[in-house]
Protein backbone atom coordinates (compact mmCIF):
# COMPACT_ATOMS: atom_id res chain seq x y z
CA UNK A 1 0.00 0.00 0.00
CA UNK A 2 1.71 3.51 -1.22
CA UNK A 3 0.57 6.37 -0.15
CA UNK A 4 1.17 9.57 -2.80
CA UNK A 5 2.73 12.40 -1.75
CA UNK A 6 -0.22 14.80 -1.63
CA UNK A 7 1.43 17.76 -0.30
CA UNK A 8 3.13 20.05 -3.28
CA UNK A 9 5.92 21.56 -0.90
CA UNK A 10 6.85 18.24 0.08
CA UNK A 11 7.36 16.85 -3.28
CA UNK A 12 9.76 19.95 -3.61
CA UNK A 13 11.86 19.20 -0.80
CA UNK A 14 12.16 15.36 -1.57
CA UNK A 15 13.20 16.55 -5.21
CA UNK A 16 15.79 18.91 -3.67
CA UNK A 17 17.06 15.92 -1.85
CA UNK A 18 17.85 13.55 -4.81
CA UNK A 19 19.01 16.69 -6.93
CA UNK A 20 21.42 17.47 -4.63
CA UNK A 21 24.26 15.16 -4.62
CA UNK A 22 23.83 15.72 -8.39
CA UNK A 23 24.65 19.57 -8.18
CA UNK A 24 27.66 19.34 -5.42
CA UNK A 25 29.42 16.40 -7.87
CA UNK A 26 28.91 19.35 -10.87
CA UNK A 27 30.05 22.09 -8.66
CA UNK A 28 33.67 22.65 -9.69
CA UNK A 29 33.22 22.23 -12.76
CA UNK A 30 30.12 24.93 -13.34
CA UNK A 31 32.75 27.28 -10.72
CA UNK A 32 35.15 27.92 -14.01
CA UNK A 33 38.85 28.24 -13.50
CA UNK A 34 40.22 28.34 -10.93
CA UNK A 35 41.99 30.88 -9.26
CA UNK A 36 45.84 31.28 -9.80
CA UNK A 37 49.01 31.55 -7.47
CA UNK A 38 51.38 33.40 -9.45
CA UNK A 39 54.78 34.03 -8.72
CA UNK A 40 57.14 37.01 -10.41
CA UNK A 41 60.39 37.41 -10.66
CA UNK A 42 62.33 40.75 -11.71
CA UNK A 43 65.29 40.76 -12.65
CA UNK A 44 68.05 42.72 -13.67
CA UNK A 45 70.48 41.48 -16.31
CA UNK A 46 73.63 42.83 -17.71
CA UNK A 47 77.40 42.37 -19.18
CA UNK A 48 78.93 44.50 -15.93
CA UNK A 49 80.74 41.42 -14.07
CA UNK A 50 79.65 37.83 -13.22
CA UNK A 51 77.55 37.94 -9.81
CA UNK A 52 74.22 35.97 -9.99
CA UNK A 53 71.93 36.91 -7.02
CA UNK A 54 71.68 33.75 -4.63
CA UNK A 55 68.22 34.58 -4.18
CA UNK A 56 67.76 33.36 -8.24
CA UNK A 57 69.22 29.57 -7.68
CA UNK A 58 65.71 27.98 -8.65
CA UNK A 59 65.96 29.75 -11.95
CA UNK A 60 69.97 29.45 -12.50
CA UNK A 61 69.68 26.77 -15.37
CA UNK A 62 66.63 29.13 -17.55
CA UNK A 63 69.05 32.23 -17.10
CA UNK A 64 71.59 30.64 -18.82
CA UNK A 65 70.02 30.82 -22.30
CA UNK A 66 70.41 34.37 -22.18
CA UNK A 67 73.70 36.35 -23.03
CA UNK A 68 74.26 38.31 -19.96
CA UNK A 69 77.11 37.42 -17.25
CA UNK A 70 75.40 39.28 -13.96
CA UNK A 71 71.65 38.79 -12.90
CA UNK A 72 69.90 40.90 -9.57
CA UNK A 73 66.86 40.71 -8.32
CA UNK A 74 65.01 43.09 -7.97
CA UNK A 75 61.44 41.94 -7.07
CA UNK A 76 59.93 38.51 -6.08
CA UNK A 77 56.36 38.70 -5.74
CA UNK A 78 53.35 36.30 -4.56
CA UNK A 79 49.83 36.96 -4.66
CA UNK A 80 46.77 34.69 -5.56
CA UNK A 81 44.68 35.90 -8.24
CA UNK A 82 40.75 35.28 -8.42
CA UNK A 83 39.99 33.23 -11.42
CA UNK A 84 39.40 35.86 -14.68
CA UNK A 85 41.40 38.80 -12.61
CA UNK A 86 44.93 39.75 -13.69
CA UNK A 87 47.66 41.02 -11.29
CA UNK A 88 49.39 44.06 -12.38
CA UNK A 89 52.31 45.34 -10.98
CA UNK A 90 54.86 48.43 -11.59
CA UNK A 91 58.11 47.69 -13.56
CA UNK A 92 61.23 49.93 -13.07
CA UNK A 93 61.22 52.56 -15.29
CA UNK A 94 58.20 53.73 -14.98
CA UNK A 95 56.18 50.58 -17.12
CA UNK A 96 53.34 48.01 -15.40
CA UNK A 97 53.48 44.31 -16.23
CA UNK A 98 49.71 43.10 -16.11
CA UNK A 99 49.76 39.25 -16.28
CA UNK A 100 46.10 37.61 -17.09
CA UNK A 101 45.86 33.66 -16.52
CA UNK A 102 43.77 32.72 -19.01
CA UNK A 103 42.90 28.55 -18.28
CA UNK A 104 44.56 25.55 -19.58
CA UNK A 105 45.16 24.05 -22.86
CA UNK A 106 46.64 20.37 -23.76
CA UNK A 107 48.03 20.49 -19.85
CA UNK A 108 49.67 23.27 -20.05
CA UNK A 109 48.91 27.31 -18.61
CA UNK A 110 47.70 29.82 -21.01
CA UNK A 111 48.80 33.05 -19.87
CA UNK A 112 48.94 36.41 -20.71
CA UNK A 113 51.70 38.84 -20.24
CA UNK A 114 51.52 42.62 -21.26
CA UNK A 115 53.74 45.77 -21.19
CA UNK A 116 51.59 49.02 -22.95
CA UNK A 117 53.99 49.63 -25.64
CA UNK A 118 56.32 46.82 -25.52
CA UNK A 119 54.32 43.23 -25.62
CA UNK A 120 51.07 41.97 -25.69
CA UNK A 121 51.16 37.92 -25.96
CA UNK A 122 49.50 35.17 -24.83
CA UNK A 123 52.21 32.30 -23.78
CA UNK A 124 51.73 28.62 -23.13
CA UNK A 125 53.94 27.31 -20.14
CA UNK A 126 54.00 23.40 -19.02
CA UNK A 127 52.23 22.74 -15.44
CA UNK A 128 54.32 23.57 -12.85
CA UNK A 129 56.99 25.42 -15.33
CA UNK A 130 58.33 28.44 -15.40
CA UNK A 131 58.13 31.21 -18.09
CA UNK A 132 61.01 33.40 -18.61
CA UNK A 133 60.68 36.52 -20.99
CA UNK A 134 63.38 39.21 -21.98
CA UNK A 135 61.85 42.80 -20.82
CA UNK A 136 63.13 46.52 -21.57
CA UNK A 137 66.54 48.03 -21.55
CA UNK A 138 67.21 48.96 -18.01
CA UNK A 139 70.47 50.62 -16.59
CA UNK A 140 72.83 49.62 -19.08
CA UNK A 141 71.29 46.12 -19.41
CA UNK A 142 67.48 44.29 -19.61
CA UNK A 143 65.06 43.92 -17.50
CA UNK A 144 63.98 39.72 -17.54
CA UNK A 145 60.61 38.62 -16.36
CA UNK A 146 60.14 35.10 -14.80
CA UNK A 147 56.44 33.93 -14.34
CA UNK A 148 55.25 30.88 -12.64
CA UNK A 149 51.31 29.93 -12.54
CA UNK A 150 49.62 27.37 -10.20
CA UNK A 151 46.58 26.40 -9.18
CA UNK A 152 45.67 28.87 -6.27
CA UNK A 153 43.65 25.99 -4.46
CA UNK A 154 46.70 23.44 -4.63
CA UNK A 155 49.01 25.39 -2.32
Amino acid sequence: MHRRLQSPTLRALLGALLLLPLLLAAGPALAGPPAARIEVWVIHASRQGDEVDPRLAPLKRQLKGFSFSAYQLIERRIESVPAGAALEMALPGERTLKITPEGHEEGRRRVRLEIPGLVNTTYLVDQGGTLIVGGPKHQGGNLILAVALREAASE
